[in-house]
């Protein structure tokens, strides 16, 4: 018994290596086509980052608890990013970890809004609409006898982004 070995025409050689080029030219636009569209949709993911600055809160020097609103704190921009004023949130917790104060910049009124439950308020504008250094804000007292002294926590937060610039803290007597 003689093993024949199949012959191969001359029409079907090429057929192999063509269908490899096919295969890998193939996968090569598709791989193309997936890096691609993940790099271009790579910078749509990216959120804003906040701005860095240091940012230091004193007590005022008023005598709390009369009759009249007091002023409560200073809050320096010291150095750093500028902080747009219509992207700019105070927030002040006493010691106890109670919001007192929750304040924004309103565009449509143009003043500072403390919402309805705050004791603080911001009585000082910035004259080029951000918070740059070595602008001050002054936090009062929305009426007056409504802030007990102890250590306040202000958290400076960058709206645009959603991240906290700084949170220092200042003992008020």
């Amino acid at each position: 018994m003689k093993l024949e070995i199949p012959s191969i025409d001359a029409d079907e050689r090429g057929v192999s290596p063509v269908i490899g080029v096919i295969l890998m030219v193939a996968i090569t636009v598709i791989l193309a086509a997936v890096i691609g569209a993940f790099v271009l949709n790579l910078g749509q993911d990216i959120q804003q980052t906040a701005p860095t600055a240091s940012i230091g809160a004193v007590d005022a020097g008023d005598q709390l608890n009369d009759s009249e609103p007091d002023t409560v704190l200073y809050v320096n921009h010291q150095q750093g990013d500028s902080i747009e004023k219509s992207n700019l949130r105070i927030t002040v917790t006493n010691e106890s970890g109670a919001q007192i104060a929750d304040i924004t910049w309103n565009s449509d009124t143009g003043s500072w809004d403390a919402g309805t439950n705050s004791e603080l308020n911001i009585s000082t504008d910035l004259t080029d609409n951000s918070f740059d250094a070595g602008d001050q804000l002054v936090l009062n007292e929305i009426s007056g006898n409504n802030v007990s002294a102890g250590e306040f926590t202000v958290q400076i937060i960058d709206t645009e982004s959603g991240s906290t610039v700084a949170s220092p803290t200042a003992s008020v007597e």
